[in-house]
This record gives C-alpha cells, structure tokens and sequence, in this order.
C-alpha cells in the first residue's frame, strides 16, 4: 500500500504523493480529485491521465508524474516531479 509522505521546505512542510499509474485512484481521493482522461496535445487518439482538482485559484490538473501536495491549511496543488523535487527534501528519509 501506498502511503502519503512528509516534505520539508525551508519554513513549509507539506504532505504530498506523487501520481503514477499504480497509485492513481489512492492520489485521485486523497486529495478529492476526479480521475479522467483528455486528449494528449489536442489528439484524440492519444489520450492522457490526468486527476483535476480543485486549487486556491481554480482547478488544476495533475499529470502522471506530477506530484499532490496538501498544505497546512488543507489546500492541494499540483507540481511537476523535477520542480517539487529540487524545492522539497523527503522527511520520511532522513531529509
């Protein structure tokens, strides 16, 4: 089973989970998000994943890959993996 992990940036910790094929439907209602598919760039024959949910300023979409972050005051948001990664150090591991 896949479990939310703690992240730490300086001042801001948040809770976070990264979306992947195998994790999907846990992301989609941990963070009360709607599983659905669109067409990849306009094509309809290549379709994508994707979770939208709701933002601060709107609703978002998470890509496969892109991380779901809760903040203290129980607001998500989406990232890509290569930013959240170079903004955040893992709690659970020592970070």
């Amino acid at each position: 089973m896949l479990t939310v992990q703690r992240y730490r940036r300086i001042g801001l910790d948040v809770e976070a989970m990264r979306f992947m094929p195998l994790n999907q439907r846990e992301v989609a209602d941990w963070c009360g998000g709607s599983l659905t598919v669109i067409p990849r760039n306009g094509d309809e024959s290549r379709p994508d994943l994707i979770i939208l949910l709701k933002g601060v300023d709107g609703e978002m979409k998470a890509h496969l890959g892109d991380y779901v972050i809760k903040l203290s005051d129980g607001v998500f948001y989406s990232s890509n993996h290569m930013t959240f990664e170079a903004l955040y150090g893992n709690i659970n591991n020592g970070a």
